[in-house]
Parts: C-alpha cells; structure tokens; sequence
C-alpha cells in the first residue's frame, strides 16, 4: 500500500487509468521525483519508455467527507474540460492511488515561470504575459471559468519557454453577471482563518485579490486580473508588490497599501507597462481593467511597440463537452 504522504523517489505505481487514456503498453510507473506544497504532493512519474508525467495528489486530511470529496473531483473535471487549450496544462484524467482522487497531467520539461522571473527579457516577457491572458480569457469566455491561484508556480513551461496555465484545482464557474458582495473587508477578515496558515496559504496570498481575501462570495475575472498585476510587478522588480513575515501582514497590505510606484520621471522601467500593471493592481475591482479582453487590448498595445512578439492564437487541441458532461 502506498502512502501518499511518505512517497520515496524508485517507488512503483500502477496507474492502469493513465495508460488506457494515452495507450501505453504498460500501467507500471516510478516515481523520480517529489514536490510537496501545502495543498497536496505532485510526484514526476516515469514509464518504461523513459516518458515522464505529472501525478498531482491532494492532501488526504483536506478530503474529510463524501462532499469534499465530490467537489474535489468536480474540480478536476474542470481542468480535463479545460485542458482543449493549447496553453493549458493538459490534464490526463482522474485516477487513485490508494483510494485518494489524483490527476495526472503532462510533465513540463521547462519548469515554472518562477525561475524565469529574473530574466530581464522583453521578449519573453511580452509573450508569456500574452499566452496567459489570452487562456484566462478563453476559458472565460467558453465557461465562465476564473482560475483564483494565478501564480509563478502555477504557470509551467514546455521545452521552447511557451507558458502554459496549470492547476486549475481552485477554479471556480461563475455568472458571467453576479454582483460583488457589500460585505465590508473588515467584518470578513477574521473570518479568513487560512490566512494565518503560511504553510498551506502563503504561496497563494501573495497574489491574491482584496475579494479574495475578505472572502467575498461573488468574485470574478477581475479577481485574476489583480493577479496578473502581481505577476507583472513582480517580473518587473524582482519582488511581489506586498511582502510580509505572515500571511496575515500580507493580506493586510493587499488590503490597505498601495505599492511602491514603477517608473518616474528619472526610472525606466524593464517592460514600459507599469501604467497597466498599476490599473490592475486598483483596490477596486470597478477601477481595474473590467475584462481580459480590455487587458489584453492595453497590454498588446505597449508589446508591440517594443518587442516583435506575435499575438498569441488559441487553437484546441480536441473537442471537449461542457464540464461534467458525457462522463
């Protein structure tokens, strides 16, 4: 029997679910190598023909019941419907170990977008950015779908440094017209208990949105566009806007501070987007970009002025039917 708290790198797993799903000879893999996070384990798996895949297994302690454990494979469905975009992750299908819901994904070669974030370069900047708001807007747009933990991590690489979408775990279907709630940030902050957990937590309230983190029921894609403001800001400066020694001094600052200016009259910034990344970086949804498209249009707009990026094209890899559906 397998623990999946206690995987050890040689260690065999039978996965007959992901070799029916890419007709592979085989259903034995090995595990090469671990990565634990606060949520869950992701292991780089290997079969007999030296191919390597992703097999991302959430903590067993945060599926406490029947609903829980529903709503997780609800979340999965999600990002196999979602995985027909060529600049998703592709996600395999859903399988157990151990009794414990997992998906497995393609392993991407290129690592995250973390390691590149030091690089000063225009080109790739402009290009991973666009790849990125482009999806966001795609699956949107097609599903009324918003990611909620847009992150270095989060976006992963293919062997060329084309940026691709991963771990949809949190994403969460949407009206396309729901209202933002009134509740003020003050009355939902101490109900946010998760914001103490740096463990499970911090990696995530570093780019979170204000709604996020007051809890706020009805969110959307303005949500992921803050998000995006952190990303860029980060790139551009090498730190994230808001930094702390708890989530908690974090959040707070998501909340109450505005960011160090980029640029000035004496400052060239890296990328010449620092008016873009302040308007979704505004406390305010309202005062943000209001759509993907709107950022998208702003953010092409500088690129192609200074770079000879092309316009990122979604294409889908294969139909796929509404989330759930055909099951």
């Amino acid at each position: 029997m397998i623990n999946q708290s206690t995987f050890k790198v040689g260690e065999k797993i039978v996965l007959p679910d992901l070799s029916e799903k890419l007709n592979l000879t085989s259903s034995i893999f090995f595990v090469r190598e671990i990565f634990a996070g606060g949520m869950g384990t992701c292991l780089k798996i290997q079969n007999k023909n030296d191919n390597h895949y992703a097999l991302k297994i959430i903590h067993k302690k945060l599926l406490e019941g029947e609903k829980d454990t529903a709503r997780y494979i609800n979340e999965m469905k999600t990002w196999l419907t979602l995985s027909a975009c060529n600049a998703v992750v592709e996600a395999f299908c859903i399988t157990k170990v151990n009794g414990i819901p997992c998906i497995s994904a393609k392993w991407m070669k290129g690592g995250d977008l973390r390691s590149q974030l030091v690089q000063q370069n225009s080109t790739l900047f402009y290009q991973s950015i666009d790849r990125i708001i482009s999806t966001l807007n795609w699956a949107y747009q097609k599903y009324s779908i918003i990611h909620r933990d847009l992150k270095p991590e989060n976006i992963l690489l293919d062997s060329n440094k084309n940026a691709l979408v991963a771990d949809w775990g949190l994403a969460k279907s949407i009206a396309k017209n729901s209202k933002v709630s009134n509740d003020s940030p003050k009355k939902n902050f101490g109900k946010r208990i998760d914001l103490t957990e740096a463990g499970s937590f911090l990696g995530t309230i570093v780019y979170a949105s204000p709604e996020q983190i007051t809890g706020q029921k009805s969110i959307d894609q303005r949500s992921d566009i803050y998000s995006m403001g952190c990303i860029m800001y980060e790139w551009e400066t090498g730190s994230p806007p808001f930094w702390g020694k708890s989530a908690e001094e974090i959040a707070i600052q998501h909340l109450r501070s505005k960011p160090k200016p980029l640029g000035g009259f004496l400052k060239r910034t890296n990328f010449k987007v620092e008016k873009i990344i302040q308007k979704c970086l505004e406390k305010e949804p309202n005062e943000r970009f209001q759509t993907h498209e709107e950022l998208l249009k702003a953010f092409r707009k500088i690129a192609s002025k200074h770079s000879t990026f092309e316009k990122f094209v979604i294409n889908e890899r294969f139909k796929m039917p509404e989330i759930g559906a055909s099951e």
